[in-house]
């Protein structure tokens, strides 16, 4: 199978989420070196908080849903905050519906699921092959026939009041974010683009001026803000793990923050 192409089912599990959630923010293709479930296409990341209340019971509610449909779906493994749920398919344990517990951490911010075959790799492990593309898509990664059915309950969910989708911090970001940043970690120089609407992604390339468009845009991430203009920055999956990274301003222009993944970081407005 080509890298970086969503499977069908990991395709058709998206596009029903869009359809009933319209707000809710998934993540499916990380293109990385060893490369992961995301890069076969094969797995998809929901983005629930947990430490929001509200957002938690919506993952809850979903999860309760896809449990239901697993029959038909028959997906391989589901994971989220100290729990998985093994499928009992494609060489993973589990019966599709019994929580167990989960302790690799990485998951607090969002669902995941897939539908990998431990037994489809494209090569031994180490290999070329299975460096750059680990696995192939099994039948049941190619099957979308629970579509339907399950678009109905997702769409009844929503219908019913759930909170469905996680709620936007957008009106909390402050007048002076918003607008290019460069962020220095371990004598390493980062270019943010903060958007209005509680988002932001970064690049390598330096920006020429304020209206600047992003090229060779790396990753983004949403923003949730604190107390006295703090901020945590949540971005999408990559090598299998989200990077978080806090931030307090220092005045209007600088900010200092850390990082999971490494050391301390400074920022300072370019425009």
């Amino acid at each position: 199978m080509p890298r970086l192409v969503e499977s069908p089912a990991i395709a058709a599990l998206k596009e029903v989420l869009k359809l009933a959630f319209p707000k809710v923010r998934t993540g499916t293709l990380v293109d990385v070196k060893p490369g992961t479930r995301h890069t076969s296409g094969l797995a998809i990341d929901i983005f629930y908080n947990s430490r929001n209340a509200q957002e938690k019971a919506a993952a809850l509610a979903l999860i309760d849903v896809l449990v239901r449909h697993h029959g038909a779906m028959k997906w391989s493994d589901l994971i989220f905050t100290n729990f998985h749920i093994g499928g009992g398919v494609g060489g993973f344990g589990g019966d599709g519906r019994t929580r167990q517990s989960w302790t690799a951490g990485a998951h607090d911010d969002h669902i995941h699921l897939d539908w990998v075959d431990l037994g489809l790799k494209t090569g031994a492990k180490g290999s070329a092959a299975f460096i750059d593309n680990p696995y192939e898509w099994s039948d049941r990664a190619r099957n979308t026939d629970w579509r339907p059915a399950l678009l109905s309950d997702l769409q009844a969910l929503a219908a019913g009041g759930a909170p469905a989708a996680p709620a936007s911090s957008a009106g909390s970001v402050p007048a002076w974010l918003p607008g290019w940043w460069k962020v220095v970690q371990s004598g390493q120089s980062y270019y943010y683009k903060f958007g209005s609407d509680a988002t932001v992604a970064w690049t390598p390339n330096p920006p020429s001026s304020g209206g600047a468009a992003m090229t060779n845009q790396r990753n983004k991430a949403r923003i949730a803000f604190g107390t006295a203009g703090s901020m945590k920055l949540t971005w999408d999956p990559a090598g299998g793990m989200s990077t978080i990274e806090e931030f307090r301003p220092n005045g209007q222009r600088q900010m200092s923050g850390s990082s999971n993944r490494g050391g301390p970081l400074v920022a300072s407005r370019l425009f």
